[in-house]
């Protein structure tokens, strides 16, 4: 049941949906669909709606209007082996100037997949965090698009904790977020890779019937800019060999490996493959695949093509493949910007 009562925090310990707020109003889906197939669609394509998002939404102001500003500053957590770097508030200031989706993108703080957040002490008591797949909007005091988060936390779900005097909380200490209902009894599952999320947080007066404070929007990504390729015009071109990996040993040198330059032209209805000027037309469904390869690659010592990526920012192919005999490699190849 969807309740449509105003904004506050004594009704979020009776209900699982009006802590997000009232006036929720869900519009029609507006997701383009790909030319070439209804595959998994790419991500990061300059062009793409989420991309547009991140754009049109920068905005150095507190997500509920007319509230005081809960301040993020700059903090590092470690997660992984390794530590995240967080820019807070300041990250805005970087982004507004910046009119490149690559560079856009490359800008954002990149997060753990179960990120840790951290803000300035507030006297406020009745604190509420969450992560959303879309920009923030907030209508009224309300949230309108409660269907994008995807997890929250707040003090019903576990006690804020103080680390060297600063509030902290772990993704691990919220709960996930489902159409729009809190589910408190579930643990959250880490966060998607190669997407943009965006984390806000709020908090209320004393007695719980008003928004009083909050953070501006913040954008962040987990993991890196590729995608599965569906469409052959996104990688058209002129390939060379760049990097070669192997999991264990140093980077292996390049002149050992056979295959130099390759390229790639057509569309979805058929499409040529050529690599050191021999040619290969191949017919293949509607949308590629990881095997795109294979029929160019037969003539070599490779054995199977397990994943392949395109980083369209860093213009590079990534290929995790056996190679005689079944030696796990990865093997990265740049665009060339001029014809073989």
């Amino acid at each position: 049941m969807r309740l449509r009562n105003c904004l506050s925090y004594s009704t979020i310990l009776f209900s699982l949906i009006s802590f997000f707020g009232c006036g929720y109003n869900q519009g029609p889906s507006d997701h383009p669909q790909s030319y070439c197939s209804e595959s998994e669609s790419s991500i990061f394509p300059c062009n793409d709606k989420t991309v547009r998002n991140i754009l049109s939404n920068i905005r150095n102001e507190t997500v509920f209007n007319s509230t005081n500003k809960i301040k993020i500053l700059p903090y590092k957590y470690f997660d992984t082996n390794r530590f995240y770097y967080v820019s807070g508030d300041s990250i805005l200031s970087r982004l507004i100037s910046i009119d490149d989706c690559c560079s856009l993108l490359k800008s954002i703080d990149e997060y753990s997949n179960e990120p840790i957040f951290e803000w300035d002490n507030i006297e406020n008591k009745l604190i509420a965090i969450g992560i959303f797949t879309e920009p923030i909007s907030v209508t009224r005091s309300s949230i309108t698009n409660i269907n994008s988060i995807i997890w929250t936390w707040n003090n019903s779900i576990k006690p804020l904790t103080f680390i060297n005097g600063k509030p902290q909380v772990k993704f691990m200490d919220g709960v996930p977020v489902q159409n729009g209902l809190v589910q408190y009894n579930k643990v959250p599952d880490p966060l998607d890779g190669n997407k943009v999320y965006y984390w806000s947080i709020w908090a209320w007066n004393e007695s719980g019937s008003k928004v009083v404070a909050s953070s501006i929007a913040i954008p962040f990504r987990v993991g890196d800019f590729s995608y599965q390729i569906n469409e052959i015009s996104s990688i058209n071109g002129y390939w060379v060999l760049s990097e070669i990996d192997h999991p264990t040993f140093d980077t292996i040198n390049t002149n050992n490996f056979e295959i130099k330059t390759f390229s790639i032209s057509g569309d979805c209805r058929e499409f040529q493959y050529g690599i050191n000027k021999d040619s290969i037309r191949n017919k293949k469904g509607n949308y590629l695949d990881i095997n795109i390869l294979s029929p160019i690659l037969k003539n070599y010592d490779i054995d199977s093509i397990s994943k392949f990526q395109y980083f369209p920012c860093d213009q590079k192919l990534v290929l995790d493949l056996f190679y005689k005999d079944f030696i796990p490699l990865t093997v990265t190849f740049k665009r060339m910007m001029i014809s073989l």
